[in-house]
């Protein structure tokens, strides 16, 4: 603010009011050449014109006030300013009279006296509690703007005016605007810091304290403890230290307050991703006894929340109020999010146990920790299980399988006694529900894991569970084959024909374990379900020796297919027929130069009509022409054995007899490169 301080002019201050503003009125109109320099001076001194202006009455030829008069007068912007600060009443007869300025300057366009409005504050002292230092009382200030943009309808307001562009444009980037409150106050950190006066700066003005102050938390302290209460004042303080998660400066302010932030569920409303956890914590385990409904915040928020924060609701009770607890948990399943709905579970979040729905797709996806809860609760309704127990089975999920198994042993077994029933005793009273169906389930899905796992709980396979068996020899699991041969009678044909099955894959697939445990139970040494056999003999019984000629045949021909002669020999004295086998097994002990198999078939009776077809293959891999024309009078198929007698020739490279073969009707066609 420009001032004339020298004497003269203050002399001239101290005229009678009429005569100052002649000389005023006077000196106001350029065109005026009878005013003296020092008058015109003074006369534009901002406290002659305050004066002049404040005590100013409306004269009978004027339109209003005088600076409704005399509008070029707004366009001083010390005046203007002197005038808003002072909030002084110039005698203008407009019932709002600092709009009426303002809108002046707006539609003018008094750009220079617009800005220094929006960059000027004033100091409002505010109530404070001196109650928390009564020997020591401190003053607190507010500091607020001179023109407040951000009043109701303030958007409203300008559009009804005529507004220069320029002054629209600058009101628009009002906010962007840097204000210095302190240096415009005269007010120094030290004198925060130390003196007995405090300025609490407005929410709309604050600059970052950190620009101003190395460690903010000084002041706020001291703010705090001279009795500001950031909550009421809505200070950015406190925003600030939320938003940007300043945990040593919000914990200063909790440490200071003295009651319930009146936006504590707004705030907590806001809390959501995990990087807002630590604050938080700090506010709920603070205000615990004033929270609001955690669960309703963390439903709210149910598809964006982090997991970190959810369990912090979660932590703190959240869980357990309706309906949003079972609300939550039916929000998790039906997304397929199975870790939020893991979490859930694991603060006992509440259930609706006649959700069945709930329940159903939790087994549909996997979500064992759900299940778990239903299956344990007395308000589940149990029938549900049984409905519900093959879907777990077709599901493939072993682990919710076990959780039906575990939590139904005994029918009528309370809770305790489950718990602590031995593990060589479980039986669960659903495995053989349904005439076995869930272990037949099991065995079509070819789940291993699940059928020893009802097994182990009870579950009796039929004996025409034959799959079980042969499936079981194909994953080498003993325990599944000992269960099924527990329940197989040796006195009947059937059963001892699929030990006889059980016998030829055992050997295609060399589990030669397991061909000892099922020609030991041919010979009558019981398997139990988890021992396994070791047989003292090989002496073939009567039952080995009743197995079906056709699987007796069977097994020798998977061993000469694999050319072992030891399940070759065996399968002799259980009374194999080498003629039962397949034609082309001893041409193919020829050709894959197995010997060993080659010399047995021979030793054990071979029909002359395969030695003749392997002496013709034998000659026409050898080349011999003449001792090839020879042969084929003997009328042998050429075609025999998927081509193999053409394919052999053609190793000879010998085109005469290729050439012969084909013209004794020897087809190309019917060589299967891979059979051999």
């Amino acid at each position: 603010m420009k001032t004339t301080n020298n004497y003269e002019n203050k002399k001239i201050d101290k005229l009678p009011f009429e005569i100052l503003s002649m000389i005023f009125f006077a000196a106001q109109n350029p065109n005026l050449a009878t005013v003296s320099k020092k008058f015109y001076v003074t006369a534009h001194d901002t406290i002659t014109m305050l004066n002049c202006i404040s005590k100013w009455k409306k004269q009978i030829d004027q339109e209003c006030c005088y600076l409704c008069t005399f509008k070029r007068m707004i366009k001083d912007k010390d005046l203007m300013v002197a005038i808003f600060k002072k909030d002084l009443s110039f005698g203008c007869t407009f019932k709002e009279k600092k709009l009426h300025l303002y809108s002046i300057i707006l539609n003018k366009g008094y750009l220079e006296v617009l800005f220094e409005l929006l960059t000027q504050t004033i100091l409002e002292e505010i109530p404070s509690d001196s109650s928390s230092n009564p020997t020591n009382p401190k003053k607190i200030y507010q500091a607020k703007p001179l023109i407040n943009v951000n009043f109701c309808n303030f958007d409203d307001y300008v559009n009804s005016l005529s507004v220069n562009l320029d002054a629209f444009f600058m009101l628009e980037d009002a906010h962007r605007i840097t204000i210095n409150i302190l240096d415009q106050h005269n007010v120094t950190k030290e004198m925060l810091l130390k003196e007995k006066t405090c300025v609490q700066i407005h929410k709309t003005l604050s600059d970052d304290l950190e620009r101003i102050f190395d460690d903010p938390k000084m002041l706020i302290k001291r703010l705090l403890e001279a009795g500001c209460d950031v909550y009421e004042r809505n200070s950015k303080i406190l925003k600030d230290a939320i938003s940007n998660r300043k945990t040593e400066i919000l914990h200063i302010i909790l440490e200071y307050s003295k009651k319930t932030h009146a936006d504590l569920q707004y705030i907590l409303y806001e809390f959501r991703f995990d990087k807002e956890t630590e604050i938080a914590r700090m506010m709920i385990k603070h205000y615990i006894d004033a929270l609001p409904n955690l669960g309703a915040i963390l439903y709210k928020h149910r598809t964006t929340i982090g997991m970190s924060m959810a369990n912090l609701y979660l932590e703190y009770g959240a869980g357990k109020t309706r309906p949003y607890g079972s609300n939550m948990v039916k929000y998790a399943i039906n997304k397929g999010e199975i870790k939020m709905a893991d979490l859930l579970m694991h603060h006992d979040t509440i259930l609706d146990y006649n959700d069945i729905k709930v329940f159903r797709e939790a087994i549909s996806m996997g979500c064992a920790s759900v299940v778990e809860k239903y299956l344990e609760s007395d308000e589940f309704n149990k029938d549900d299980i049984l409905i519900e127990f093959p879907n777990a089975c077709r599901k493939n999920n072993n682990e919710i399988v076990t959780l039906f198994l575990k939590n139904t042993i005994g029918s009528l077994e309370s809770k305790k006694r489950k718990k602590t029933a031995s593990q060589n005793l479980k039986s669960s009273f659903l495995v053989n529900t349904k005439g076995g169906k869930f272990l037949e389930i099991a065995i079509e899905n070819k789940n291993m894991e699940m059928i020893n796992i009802l097994l182990e709980y009870g579950a009796k396979p039929e004996p025409n569970n034959k799959k079980l068996f042969l499936d079981s020899i194909k994953q080498e699991n003993l325990y599944a084959i000992n269960s099924y041969l527990q329940v197989l009678n040796l006195n009947n044909q059937v059963h001892r024909d699929i030990v006889g099955e059980g016998l030829a894959m055992s050997v295609h697939y060399r589990c030669s374990s397991i061909y000892d445990i099922l020609f030991s139970f041919m010979s009558n040494y019981k398997p139990t379900k988890k021992g396994k056999i070791q047989p003292k003999v090989i002496k073939v019984s009567e039952d080995v020796k009743g197995i079906s000629q056709n699987l007796k045949n069977n097994i020798l021909q998977q061993a000469c297919n694999l050319g072992n002669m030891e399940y070759a020999r065996k399968a002799i004295k259980m009374g194999a027929d080498v003629n039962g086998i397949e034609p082309d097994t001893f041409c193919k002990a020829y050709v894959s130069n197995r010997t060993d198999i080659f010399d047995f078939l021979i030793e054990n009776g071979i029909e002359k009509e395969r030695i003749e077809e392997y002496e013709f293959i034998k000659t026409c891999t050898e080349g011999n022409f003449d001792k090839v024309k020879k042969m084929v009078s003997k009328r042998i198929d050429l075609n025999i054995y998927d081509g193999m007698i053409l394919k052999q020739a053609g190793k000879s490279c010998n085109i005469d007899i290729i050439n012969f073969l084909l013209s004794k009707g020897a087809k190309p066609e019917k060589i299967v490169w891979n059979s051999i």
